[in-house]
């Protein structure tokens, strides 16, 4: 039986690899979350009425409800569709790394750091979209950072 998915995808990209695929999924759109519940013509509603919002939008659900997708829906139908859309699974990422994989590092932050430093994902979204997913997994020692970033 072929392979259902065959791309050579490198372990560790370089910035500007990550960055040459920050729009893959370009043509997203709401119509690709399938569902004919009330429930779900709502909030298909929902997502194209505040889709140009410059608002934060915070999108609750148990793992695996889709809030993913309906995020991706969020940035590709807003007028911030040709710009990136980040997603980053908080959980993934180690207590010891979570600042400077947000944030980004310079040259020489800490030993091991690349010569040139490191854009962080909020960085790397500039412009578009970045989506936290697990977010409750987050440090608290690092929430804080976040508070400012989000009043700013």
């Amino acid at each position: 039986m072929p392979p259902l998915l065959n791309r050579n995808i490198p372990s560790k990209p370089t910035f500007s690899e990550e960055a040459s695929t920050l729009n893959q999924d370009i043509g997203f759109s709401i119509d690709d979350i399938i569902g004919t519940s009330q429930e779900i013509k709502q909030l298909k509603k929902q997502v194209v009425r505040i889709a140009n919002s410059p608002s934060t939008v915070f999108i609750h659900g148990e793992t695996g409800t889709g809030k993913g997708l309906i995020a991706k829906a969020l940035h590709y139908e807003s007028n911030r569709k040709e710009m990136p859309f980040i997603s980053v699974n908080c959980s993934s990422i180690p207590e010891s790394l979570f600042e400077s994989e947000l944030f980004g590092y310079e040259e020489g932050a800490f030993t091991g750091a690349r010569k040139q430093g490191k854009p962080g994902k909020f960085e790397l979204a500039d412009g578009g979209t970045i989506f936290l997913d697990e977010v409750s997994e987050i440090p608290l020692n690092i929430q804080r950072n976040f508070a400012y970033l989000m009043a700013a």
